[in-house]
Order: structure tokens, then C-alpha cells, then sequence
């Protein structure tokens, strides 16, 4: 059981002029600017709970190089273990039980051949379920399943001499996004799910030189 440190929901100042005064009385600078408060409190418990798998395999081919494979798997649940309905809106609760992938992993390649390195990378978010208000679901809810998420990361490297490495790559070289968010959970111009921990940043290529004094 864990003490969970979370953001309260916000308290609404705009229809309490009162609240405004009081504050301006105190003499809170900009009081008049301020439309909600939030706080960080402690006051509902929660359970985490999970596993790691991780596991790495060498293998040599001679004169052709070595190649090293690794694999990191993560699987972890959240729930409430106390009542969580005076602090957290129901959005909020069915999020933190449901709004993060259970399960992750990372599988790693890497290549090397004199002063050369290769080195692939694939992550893998598994599925996860966003909400939002407005809908006629439990709690007034409206949700939408996010399906698995795969990202590809590649990188060439050369060990010059010993000052100079030169490194060419990708993360996600594939260009992959997850979906568009469609339950209008989202603001300031983004398309995608506020919360999402899924890259959503699409491809990303380099060049890198690199210089050691």
C-alpha cells in the first residue's frame, strides 16, 4: 500500500467574489487573476504492483563481430485502496487505473565490428483506455481504447580515433503515432491524448559528432 501523493481537483474561485476578496484582503498579489486552485495531498491510498523481466544473451561471430541482445519487459497495475471520490474526479480515477499502458517493454541490438557499432531498438507500450467527461459511460464518462505501440530506433556508429565518434540514426524511423485522440481529451492545438506517455513526436533523424578531451 502506498501513501499517494496527488494533485487535488481544482477549487473554482470565479463563482465566490467573496474568495477574491478575502484574498485581495490578505493582500495576495493578482488575486483578481486567479480562477481555481489546486494542492498536492496525501489523503487516499493506493496499491502498485508488478514485475520486471530483464535478460541479455551475447553471442559471438568471430572475425564478423559480437552481437549482445537484450530484452526489458515491465508489467505494473494501480488501484485505489481507499476511497479516492472526494479528491480525484471520476475521470481522474478511472485514468490512473487505466490511462498507462500495464505492460512495456524494450528489446535492444547491438553490433559491434572493430571501431563500428550498430545499435536497434524496439519499444512496445501495450494497451491502455483514455477518458474524459461528457460521456453517458460509468462515472458520466466518455473512452477510448488505445491499441499497442511500437517504436523503431536506429543508430550507426564509427569510432574515428580516439577524440573523434561520428553516429547517424533515427528514433522512430518508421514514423509511427498513436491514435488521434477522439473523446476531445486534449487542448492548445494538440491532437492527441493530454496524458498519453506513447511518443507521439513522430520521426526524429540525426547526424552526431563527437569529440572526447
Amino acid at each position: 500500500m502506498q501513501y499517494r501523493l496527488a494533485m487535488s481537483p481544482p477549487i473554482q474561485l470565479g463563482a465566490a467574489f467573496a474568495n477574491f476578496q478575502a484574498l485581495e484582503a490578505a493582500g495576495v498579489a493578482g488575486a483578481n487573476t486567479i480562477g481555481g486552485v489546486f494542492y498536492f495531498t496525501n489523503a487516499f491510498d493506493t496499491i502498485t504492483e508488478g514485475f520486471d523481466i530483464v535478460a541479455s544473451y551475447p553471442i559471438d561471430f568471430g572475425d564478423a563481430g559480437t552481437t549482445r541482445l537484450s530484452a526489458a519487459i515491465n508489467y505494473t497495475t494501480n488501484e485505489f485502496d481507499s476511497d479516492a471520490s472526494k479528491f480525484l474526479n471520476a475521470e481522474d480515477r478511472s485514468d490512473f487505473v487505466n490511462g498507462d499502458p500495464e505492460w512495456r517493454g524494450i528489446f535492444t541490438g547491438i553490433h559491434n565490428v572493430g571501431d563500428f557499432n550498430i545499435i536497434a531498438r524496439l519499444s512496445w507500450f501495450g494497451e491502455s483506455t483514455n477518458s474524459n467527461s461528457g460521456g453517458t459511460g460509468p462515472g458520466g464518462l466518455r473512452f477510448q481504447e488505445l491499441p499497442n505501440f511500437f517504436q523503431t530506433d536506429l543508430e550507426a556508429q564509427w569510432q574515428i580515433n580516439d577524440m573523434f565518434q561520428l553516429s547517424a540514426g533515427g528514433r522512430n524511423i518508421f514514423d509511427e503515432y498513436p491514435d488521434r485522440d477522439n473523446i476531445s481529451d486534449f487542448c492548445c492545438g494538440r491532437i492527441y491524448s493530454s496524458g498519453t506517455v506513447v511518443p507521439w513526436q513522430g520521426g526524429y533523424y540525426y547526424a552526431r559528432l563527437r569529440a572526447d578531451f
